[in-house]
């Protein structure tokens, strides 16, 4: 069981890649576009991922400075590139780097780091699974018929409103909590407290909506992107479909079960747009396109930076 749990994360990448190769190799006439990928939109799309990585910067930076912490953009950014290479190979190996590093260098408290975190996460959710159902009804109102099946609207709503819940009504709930028992002795609830202890900082409804800004952001950076790719296969549709997916394959990165949720973004997107014109192929290509972007922007950023600040402190 320990081996199996240790290498499922290899086992499926390697399951999904056999896959999508037999299915290539039997529609391979569908992909002859390859030939036609143009500079221009490759250029367009590492452009696109290089902004995607600018916001997960962005992101971390909010958090490293939410403790009164300095760190540039830049070395945010090798940070983030870091933790994508390194969850390419191995399954949370980047963000187990990104907490020592921050440890080490920054002096963060590991417990208030990662609630931190969670709750960017939770910010993530709302964002992308509130434009996520918004696309799905204007999907619908557009084809004057229910394309999106019912379920996928409650799955979007359900996290919409969990996170909402989580983000803007747990620390009313936390000060009650802490009022009603004050004068009971529970340790579980004081520990509770304890963690979340910085729950009443003043300021963690602002960092809240600057997560929220800037996940805003990464959504309509995501959308471009896929915009493009879909609007090259002229699929019908493609502006809609590309909203659709953005939100999907955002939400399966949170599902971390392989190295780049490979196989779960596709799973997630091959489902949730079931009844819109978009094809297996067109998903495969332009999720694949938008992970290959990424690698391809973090191999050159985070190795640069850490040769240029181990070149400077020598």
């Amino acid at each position: 069981m320990k081996i199996i749990k240790k290498f499922y994360p290899l086992i499926l990448t390697i399951l999904f890649s056999l896959s999508i190769f037999f299915f290539f190799k039997n529609d391979f006439k569908e992909i002859d576009f390859f030939d036609k990928f143009t500079f221009d939109i490759i250029s367009a799309i590492i452009f696109l991922c290089f902004l995607y990585l600018i916001t997960e910067a962005l992101v971390l930076r909010n958090i490293v400075i939410f403790f009164k912490k300095n760190i540039t953009l830049v070395e945010s950014l090798a940070l983030m590139t870091s933790t994508y290479l390194l969850n390419s190979f191995v399954q949370l190996s980047g963000l187990g780097f990104r907490v020592t590093y921050l440890k080490e260098k920054k002096s963060i408290n590991i417990k208030s780091f990662l609630f931190l975190s969670i709750s960017s996460i939770f910010c993530e959710l709302f964002i992308f699974s509130f434009f996520g159902l918004a696309t799905t009804f204007l999907i619908d109102l557009i084809a004057g018929v229910t394309l999106i099946s019912k379920d996928i609207k409650l799955i979007f709503a359900f996290i919409a409103l969990s996170s909402f819940i989580y983000l803007f009504l747990l620390i009313y709930f936390i000060e009650n909590l802490k009022l009603l028992t004050k004068n009971f002795n529970l340790k579980l609830v004081d520990k509770l407290i304890e963690f979340l202890f910085f729950i009443k900082e003043k300021n963690l409804l602002l960092f809240h909506l600057k997560q929220l800004t800037i996940f805003s952001i990464q959504y309509i950076v995501v959308a471009i992107l896929f915009v493009i790719i879909l609007k090259f296969f002229s699929n019908e549709n493609y502006f809609y479909n590309s909203l659709l997916t953005a939100s999907l394959v955002d939400l399966s990165f949170i599902v971390n079960l392989t190295p780049f949720s490979l196989g779960i973004s596709e799973t997630f997107a091959y489902f949730g747009t079931r009844g819109t014109s978009l094809k297996i192929i067109e998903i495969i290509i332009a999720i694949n396109s938008f992970r290959i972007g990424i690698i391809l922007v973090s191999l050159i950023i985070a190795p640069m930076y850490f040769l240029i600040s181990n070149f400077i402190k020598k």
